[in-house]
């Protein structure tokens, strides 16, 4: 796990997290609740950091009232917000980075590109309008169930049948942020939205966003129609928590946009260095193609396969498709028969 620092915002410190070398900087502005150290024990969530950071120096860090930072006897208004990220940057040494917001992350993001000095903005699973009656109704229930590991119904549905992600979820609601500060967390989604700034961001934009996920995909539809020159990638999948599903799907997006805005850069990898693939055989899979061939070829099912590498089932599916094009083989039988000696599978205990 990575150190923890302390960055002194004007209200509070701020626990944050840096992984990885740059340049470029990326700074992580996450959704309603985080907890540095927690969530770096879940797979899903360590795999998603270190494939980003694989690419720039990744700056995380919890919001002043949630996960590690200073608790806060009120809601920080927007303003503080952008004063704290800011300190955050400051600390960290982050003089120009490429700013990251997900879900609420996502108009402070905006926000903060407007007022200080970046190199480009990514967007995933966001909204500068406030969500409809229906969406505001589902997350009240999430605020009702606050503790239970109710937001992975909402958030990661492709865990929700797993008992143990359920725990685990509910573990880090508990210690992320109380159930009176996530309250007053979804609240501010309605005051910190960025409509009407959309047209006055003029740096290099990317908009990732899943199509079947908890926020609607017009609202990243209407974010690259609003800023100018932004480019917008829907991927497919139900989560909106982006370590959830096929994470390697979002981070390599990222990384191709960062190597467009920094082309002369080749920051240190924190794993293997990349090597060209060939276009076929078992050399040609990507590394998550290699993880759903083994455990596909050591006979776990689908279903299984999801539970293990928290994917959804329909991601396992794409997964697999490539391989059998790739292996030019017809299903499961022959992919264990054509699996190299060398290949080990993980299989669960």
């Amino acid at each position: 796990m990575p150190t923890t620092c302390y960055a002194s915002g004007p209200s509070g410190a701020l626990a944050y997290q840096v992984l990885g070398t740059g340049p470029p900087d990326l700074l992580m502005v996450p959704g309603m609740h985080s907890h540095l150290e927690l969530q770096w024990q879940l797979p899903g969530y360590r795999r998603f950091v270190r494939g980003l950071a694989r690419h720039c120096r990744l700056i995380r860090y919890d919001k002043l009232g949630t996960g590690l930072s200073d608790p806060t006897p009120a809601p920080p208004t927007v303003p503080e917000r952008i004063a704290d990220l800011a300190a955050v940057a400051a600390g960290a040494g982050a003089d120009a980075p490429v700013v990251l917001g997900f879900s609420e992350g996502g108009p402070l993001a905006i926000r903060y590109t407007l007022q200080h000095q970046v190199s480009g903005l990514v967007l995933y699973g966001t909204s500068v309008r406030p969500p409809p009656p229906e969406h505001q109704a589902e997350l009240d229930t999430v605020l009702r169930h606050w503790g239970t590991g109710r937001s992975l119904d909402t958030f990661a549905p492709s865990q929700a049948t797993d008992p143990q992600a359920r725990r685990i979820a509910a573990a880090l609601e508990r210690a992320a942020a109380s159930p009176a500060m996530v309250r007053h967390v979804v609240a501010a989604v309605v005051t910190t939205h960025a409509h009407g700034m959309l047209e006055q961001v003029h740096t290099p934009t990317l908009v990732l966003h899943r199509a079947e996920e908890f926020v609607p995909v017009t609202e990243a539809r209407f974010l690259a129609e609003h800023i100018p020159g932004a480019e917008l990638c829907i991927l497919p999948g139900i989560d909106h928590q982006p370590w959830a599903g096929d994470a390697d799907a979002l981070s390599e997006r990222i990384a191709a946009f960062l190597a467009r805005l920094f082309p002369g850069a080749r920051p240190r990898t924190t794993g293997t260095p990349r090597t060209s693939r060939p276009l076929a055989g078992w050399g040609s899979l990507t590394d998550a193609e290699q993880r759903v061939a083994d455990l596909a070829a050591a006979g776990l099912s689908n279903p299984e396969i999801a539970a293990q590498l928290y994917l959804s089932r329909s991601t396992v599916e794409t997964h697999l498709k490539r391989i059998y094009a790739k292996l030019a083989i017809d299903g499961r039988r022959q992919l264990h028969l054509s699996r190299p000696a060398t290949s080990t599978p993980d299989r669960p205990p």
